[in-house]
């Protein structure tokens, strides 16, 4: 095929493309050698495996190509197993005692963490990786997936993480429980820090998958922000933590204490 536009100008028309419609990416990829260069990278930005193991160990070899693409291009990795370090990384979904010896390791120096943006954490026992994941260099936006908060984490986690923009509760449940005095101070500190946004989970995968597909989607960390900017614009009161639902764009109540 010869090109009839400027390759910068094939190159724009057809990243545009791809990024609009990534489903469209395998289709665009057989246009032109060219445009496979372009657009395949693309299709690999971000990757889902729902369930594990995904794939056999012996059978990687087999795709080679879209390995090569990954280690490129990859930016947002949801995932419970990880055993390479990729430096590209901005996005990390995952429970950190599964990925690796979390008590071995300084998270501020470690080679898969220097270009984390955004963490969100699996399961339980989240205190102590939390607080420590908060040294990553780069890291502003911390999300803890567990039933229940437990207050005085997350004040130690606002009083680590000085460069965390967020932290982020997810649950299904919009119920705030306290079990003693330690819990309500520790609530009274994360109501005047501002950065806590409570979340109760809807349909979490789409939620994901919009988010990162998509650029000008609205998924939880984007709406954790808004929310927050919101408390420090004085168009919502510093007690409303709760958004209430991840699909309701900013349909928030005030839990107040």
């Amino acid at each position: 095929m010869t090109p009839a536009l400027p390759p910068e100008l094939e190159l724009h028309i057809f990243s545009l493309a791809a990024f609009a419609h990534p489903k469209s990416v395998p289709t665009l990829a057989l246009v032109a050698k060219r445009v496979r260069e372009w657009t395949e990278p693309i299709l690999y930005r971000t990757l889902f495996f729902p369930h594990h193991p995904c794939l056999p160990v012996p059978e990687l070899p087999r795709y080679r190509l879209a390995v090569w693409s990954l280690e490129r291009s990859l930016r947002t990795f949801l995932c419970c197993f990880l055993e390479h370090d990729l430096p590209n990384l901005t996005h990390l979904y995952c429970s950190l005692e599964n990925l690796l010896n979390v008590s071995a390791i300084d998270f501020a120096t470690y080679p898969l963490f220097a270009s984390i943006t955004h963490l969100e954490l699996l399961a339980m026992g989240y205190d102590g990786p939390a607080v420590a994941a908060c040294s990553m260099p780069r890291l502003t936006h911390l999300a803890l997936n567990v039933d229940r908060p437990l207050y005085n984490v997350c004040v130690e986690i606002l009083r680590v993480g000085r460069n965390l923009e967020a932290l982020v509760f997810l649950s299904t449940s919009s119920r705030i429980g306290f079990v003693g005095a330690e819990d309500d101070a520790a609530f009274s500190f994360i109501i005047q820090d501002g950065r806590f946004v409570w979340i109760r989970e809807g349909d979490y995968w789409k939620d994901w998958q919009q988010g990162r597909l998509w650029s000008d989607s609205t998924d939880y960390w984007k709406r954790a922000d808004q929310l927050i900017a919101r408390r420090r614009a004085g168009r919502v009161p510093r007690e409303v933590i709760l958004l209430e639902d991840i699909d309701a764009q900013l349909d928030t109540r005030g839990l107040v204490h």
